[in-house]
């Protein structure tokens, strides 16, 4: 599980999503997740979560897409 405590571009970090190889499962409040990427409302789920102010919470079913979300995280600290 990767926490994102900054997302200052969400459509950059959806590309990103949907770019992936695996599913990438967001962490809801209630405890349950939604697989993101090619999600039409994804982007006001990710808003719902990003207004808690606890960080968002994804889980990556590819390993392959730790690395590129591992980056984002770098560049948005920037």
């Amino acid at each position: 599980m990767l926490t994102f405590f900054l997302i200052p571009d969400t459509e950059r970090f959806l590309q990103l999503v949907n770019k992936s190889c695996g599913e990438v499962m967001l962490h809801m409040p209630d405890g349950s997740k939604r697989n993101l990427k090619r999600n039409s409302d994804a982007h006001q789920m990710l808003e719902i979560v990003k207004s808690r102010g606890s960080g968002v919470e994804i889980s990556l079913s590819n390993h392959r897409d730790v690395k590129p979300f591992i980056q984002y995280m770098a560049e948005a600290a920037l």
